[in-house]
C-alpha cells in the first residue's frame, strides 16, 4: 500500500512538472490573443472558482485569524499579482525556454535570500550550483553575437518575477506554521481576485470584450486554469506530502527541459545546440546547489514546503 502511494505519487510529481513546464508554451500562444494582463485575470479567477470548490469538497479550507488578514494581503501581492503579471509580460518579451530557465532559478535563489534575512547558513554547495546555473542562463539568453535573445525589458520582468517569489517564500514560513496550503493558496487567490477586479475593468476590459474566441483560445485559457492553476498544484502538494518537499523539489529542474522540448515540438521557437547546452548546465547547477539543501528545502518553497497534515 505504502509502495503504491509513493509511486502514484511520485507520477503525480512528474506529472505536474510537465504541466508547468508545458504551460509556458501555452502562455506565448494565448498572446495571440489576449495581453498578459487579461490572461492572468482570466486564469486567477477560474483558479479561483476550482480551487475553492475542491478545498470545500475535500475540507481542507481553515478559518483566518484576524491577525494574519494583513499578511495574506501583502502576500496576495507578491503572489498571485505581482508574480504571474511580471511572468507574463516577461515571457511575451522573450521565449518560453527563457522564461523557463529564469524562473527555475527561484530555487536557487531562496538560500541566498535565507543567508542575507534569516542568517540561514551557506553552504560551498549552494554557491557553486549558484555559479554554475548563472553560467547556463547566460547561455540561453545570450547568442552566439553576444547579444540578448530575449529583449532587456522581458528577461528584467522575469528576474523581478524571481524576486516577487523569493520575498514570498520567506513570508510564506510564517504562514506554514499555522494554516495548510489549501488554505493559503485558495486564500492568496481569492484576494488575488479582488485585486483584479476594479484593475481589469480599467485595463482589461476593452481587451477582454474584443477577444474572438475560438477552440484553440478556450483550451488554452482552460488548460491554464485548471491544469497549471488547479490540478498541477494539487498533484505537487500530494508529492511533498508522501515524498517530502526535498525529493520533491528536485523534479522541478525538469521544467526548462520540459518547456524547450515542447517549445520545440510545437514550433514556438528553435533550441539551438548552445542553448541546449544552457539548459542541462542550469539543471546541473540546481542539482549541485540542492545537494546540501535539504533542510532547507523542508522549510520554504514557492508552494514548497511542510505541509500541515490539517
Amino acid at each position: 500500500m505504502i509502495k503504491n502511494e509513493k509511486t502514484l505519487a511520485l507520477t503525480l510529481t512528474i506529472t505536474s512538472m510537465v504541466i508547468w513546464g508545458i504551460s509556458y508554451v501555452w502562455l506565448k500562444e494565448i498572446y495571440e490573443y489576449i495581453s498578459p494582463f487579461t490572461t492572468v485575470c482570466i486564469r486567477v479567477f477560474i483558479a479561483t472558482i476550482f480551487l475553492t470548490t475542491i478545498s470545500l469538497v475535500l475540507k481542507r479550507l481553515r478559518k483566518i485569524n484576524k491577525k494574519d488578514f494583513v499578511f495574506f494581503a501583502l502576500m496576495g501581492i507578491l503572489d498571485p499579482l505581482g508574480y504571474f503579471l511580471l511572468e507574463g509580460y516577461g515571457i511575451q518579451n522573450s521565449t518560453p525556454t527563457i522564461a523557463a530557465v529564469v524562473i527555475s532559478m527561484i530555487p536557487v535563489f531562496l538560500p541566498l535570500a535565507a543567508y542575507f534575512f534569516l542568517k540561514e547558513k551557506l553552504s560551498l554547495m549552494n554557491i557553486a550550483g549558484i555559479v554554475i546555473s548563472f553560467i547556463g542562463v547566460l547561455l540561453v539568453i545570450v547568442k552566439d553575437d553576444f547579444t540578448l535573445a530575449g529583449s532587456i525589458l522581458g528577461i528584467t520582468l522575469l528576474f523581478m518575477a524571481v524576486l516577487c517569489s523569493v520575498v514570498y517564500n520567506i513570508l510564506l514560513k510564517k504562514l506554514l506554521e499555522r494554516y495548510n496550503i489549501f488554505t493559503i493558496i485558495t486564500v492568496l487567490n481569492i484576494i488575488s481576485t479582488i485585486y483584479f477586479i476594479p484593475l481589469f475593468f480599467i485595463f482589461g476590459y476593452k481587451d477582454f470584450i474584443q477577444i474572438q474566441p475560438d477552440t484553440r483560445f478556450v483550451s488554452y485559457i482552460l488548460l491554464l486554469s485548471l491544469f497549471a492553476s488547479t490540478l498541477a498544484f494539487l498533484f505537487y502538494a500530494k508529492g511533498v506530502q508522501v515524498l517530502g518537499a526535498s525529493m520533491t523539489n528536485v523534479f522541478a529542474n525538469l521544467i526548462p527541459v520540459v518547456t524547450a522540448l515542447f517549445s520545440w515540438i510545437m514550433m514556438v521557437e528553435n533550441i539551438s545546440a548552445r542553448m541546449t547546452v544552457g539548459i542541462f548546465t542550469v539543471v546541473i547547477g540546481l542539482f549541485i546547489a540542492q545537494v546540501k539543501f535539504r533542510a532547507f528545502a523542508n522549510r520554504y518553497g514557492r508552494i514548497w514546503g511542510k505541509l500541515p497534515k490539517d
